[in-house]
């Protein structure tokens, strides 16, 4: 058997699977975990062996294929946020359709982690788009214009990216990533990048994601958030290991995401969209560290898909009247431990992740790297602190004696695996120094005094979604804009300014 068998069954399986729970809907769930189970299994493999796998399908124009260790972080990914949440779902009914949903899009997530030409990540990415799309829709038809605009945002970026593909292709007749990378920067790349900034929801251009993971039902929002959003920055950490002035490019858009996530978190006044606009964040970081995004995206994913999670049945989602102790156990636990491994503080594996080197440099980064730590953790400090407002007549019963002693299976699952740092101390030795810790110290120590201000500020909470900037410019004509905003912006950094 060809050593590559076993990897491309793993690859494909999720869509036999889908079509087997068309056909046999009893199989729905056994499916999903076999297939959550063997993403995961190929993954860990990937991340462990010393040489990648490349396969080459068709010819030269064919599919091209990577399973190497970059790939396996996700993979890896994929299968444990898949895994949790078909625990989190277990005791509850779900329709054979959302399953077969979840294992085409499980299938377009892996695929788009190993995939090196472009046009087969056309395919995958828009796999990914249509799934996602149906899966918002699966529980309820409310959010159907919000499917729709992230359908329609997705579908015109991409067209955009194949303009780029088509561009490069003319240059080297390879539809290859890394033939892409080798080229001198032209206008074929600013396509592609203005294509995977809105499918990783990179600074403008995911100014969609907010509000569509906020409205998604809580189970697909923890997809959404934890794995579909790193499809589009995969290929933006690939190009960045390629080719030192993409990285730069992509290194800044991240910079600017990371910064104005935050900032949006501090003002808004919803607690899903808080977590969506950290997202936003803290994929900006992700491209910004390119040598350790893999790890990055794993520790990102599973505290997210945590939170995210826990948000099914909260008391409110009104910051104005949070208050975590009406919260079952699990949620507390959860809106706990997963903001301390995105603060990236350890032990916890967020702090491992953020470790790595910045694809930028300068004598500012250091300060506004730390400006962004501060900020963040002002953001997730609203999650632990009572709101500013008394409760809402009527809102904030507390949970049934039910409610109050069940705990999420797949919740539980996520947050242990945030300590994963602990399985091997070594791993840990740079977070010990105690230059580390005066750091990590008085970063969270400014975190929470900003934090303790800001709340004095907030004097006349509400529940309506805020409309100050940049929540007003969340509108479609907004989002189209944005593209070609930062598509000039892009065309204008070339070497030689604006192409003629």
């Amino acid at each position: 058997m060809s050593p590559l068998a076993l990897p491309i069954t793993a690859l494909l399986g999720p869509y036999l699977a889908a079509f087997l729970n068309a056909l046999l809907p009893i199989l729905g769930r056994p499916l999903l975990l076999a297939c959550s189970l063997s993403s995961a299994g190929l993954g860990l493999k990937a991340i462990l062996s010393s040489s990648p796998q490349l396969l080459a399908w068709l010819g030269p124009l064919g599919v091209q294929l990577a399973i190497d260790p970059l790939a396996g972080w996700f993979l890896l990914l994929d299968g444990l946020v898949f895994g949790a949440v078909l625990l989190d779902g277990w005791s509850r009914p779900q329709r054979a359709s959302q399953l077969t949903l979840m294992l085409v899009l499980l299938g377009g997530l892996d695929g788009a982690a190993v995939v090196t030409d472009l046009i087969s990540l056309y395919v995958t990415l828009e796999v990914i788009s249509i799934a996602a799309f149906l899966l918002i829709l699966s529980e309820t038809d409310t959010n159907l214009w919000i499917g729709l605009r992230y359908l329609l945002i997705g579908n015109t970026a991409m067209s955009l990216y194949l303009v780029g593909a088509a561009l490069l292709y003319a240059q080297t007749e390879s539809f290859g990533l890394s033939e892409a990378a080798a080229l001198p920067l032209c206008a074929g790349h600013v396509f592609l990048l203005i294509g995977l900034f809105t499918k990783g929801g990179l600074f403008l251009n995911g100014f969609w994601l907010p509000a569509t993971h906020a409205a998604a039902p809580a189970p697909i929002s923890a997809l959404l958030s934890g794995s579909v959003v790193t499809a589009g920055v995969i290929p933006l950490v690939r190009f960045s290991l390629l080719n030192e002035a993409l990285a730069l490019r992509i290194g800044a858009v991240g910079l600017a995401s990371a910064l104005l996530g935050v900032i949006a978190g501090l003002i808004c006044t919803d607690v899903k969209r808080l977590l969506a606009w950290s997202t936003l964040s803290q994929m900006g970081l992700l491209v910004l560290m390119p040598a350790s995004a893999g790890l990055f995206g794993l520790a990102h994913g599973l505290a997210k898909a945590a939170l995210f999670l826990s948000c099914r049945q909260l008391p409110t989602r009104a910051l104005a009247h949070w208050n975590l102790s009406h919260c079952r156990p699990d949620q507390r636990l959860a809106f706990w431990l997963a903001p301390l491994s995105l603060a990236g503080l350890p032990p916890m594996i967020g702090a491992l992740a953020k470790t790595g080197t910045p694809s930028l440099a300068g004598p500012w980064l250091a300060p506004l790297l730390s400006l962004i730590a501060i900020l963040a953790i002002a953001v997730y400090a609203r999650l632990w602190s009572r709101g500013g407002a008394a409760d809402a007549p009527g809102e904030l019963a507390l949970a049934s004696a039910a409610d109050a002693r069940r705990w999420s299976a797949g919740v539980v699952l996520l947050l242990a695996l945030l300590w994963l740092p602990l399985l091997r101390p070594a791993s840990l030795t740079s977070l010990l120094l105690p230059t580390k810790w005066l750091w990590l110290g008085a970063n969270l120590a400014a975190g929470l005094l900003l934090h303790q201000l800001l709340q004095r500020q907030r004097q006349d909470p509400t529940d309506a979604p805020s409309t100050a900037p940049p929540f007003v410019l969340e509108r479609l004509e907004h989002l189209i804009g944005g593209l070609g905003l930062m598509g000039s912006g892009l065309l204008l950094s070339l070497p030689g300014g604006w192409p003629r």
